[in-house]
């Protein structure tokens, strides 16, 4: 069964009791610039299953996932994620080739973004002895359509609604109010 990293933005920063539990299931919770996200590897048939298996857990815990935070990397991240110079991963991305590098996600000032899932599949199929290029994550990172149909899914709140898959191995996951937001970011 396939893991995969999941990292989505949560209503609300789980109370010190449930964040307590949540790290115990290897699920890690922060805060930054007022966005409260949840992360975790999580295994699943499928990206979606996975997804939703998470969003009940963190549901259970008081934390709504409100949608999926992209794994979004530069240029100098994919330098670092592939044990290669930047001039490598610019070339990568400039040189006209048969096997086209990924198109990015978006740009952030004068920086393109790309997902880093379908970056990390180019350099496997493209790697060769000269380009020393390294991945060295097992687990998978979602793809744009796989995003897409998790966050419709959580809009649509289907995973309230899904009886087949048992999160936490059989912990009692009735749902429980939501924990107040700390700080002033509103």
């Amino acid at each position: 069964m396939p893991t995969y990293d999941i990292t989505f933005a949560i209503d609300n920063e789980p109370n010190d009791s449930d964040a307590g539990s949540l790290l115990q299931l290897n699920i890690t919770t922060a805060v930054q610039a007022c966005l409260t996200t949840a992360n975790a590897l999580w295994d699943g048939n499928s990206a979606e299953t996975a997804a939703l298996d998470l969003a009940k857990i963190l549901y259970s815990h008081g934390a709504n996932a409100s949608h999926v935070v992209p794994d979004l990397i530069t240029m100098a991240d994919i330098a670092d994620r592939t044990n290669v110079s930047k001039s490598a991963v610019t070339k990568w991305v400039n040189e006209s080739h048969a096997h086209a590098f990924p198109i990015p996600f978006g740009q952030t000032g004068h920086s393109m973004l790309w997902l880093w899932q379908p970056v990390k599949e180019w350099v496997r199929a493209n790697s060769t002895e000269r380009t020393h290029a390294k991945i060295i994550d097992d687990w998978q990172s979602l793809n744009r359509d796989e995003i897409r149909r998790i966050d419709t899914m959580l809009a649509e709140n289907i995973h309230h609604q899904l009886s087949d898959i048992h999160p936490g191995g059989g912990q009692d996951l009735s749902p429980r109010p939501a924990a107040h937001h700390r700080g002033s970011c509103k």
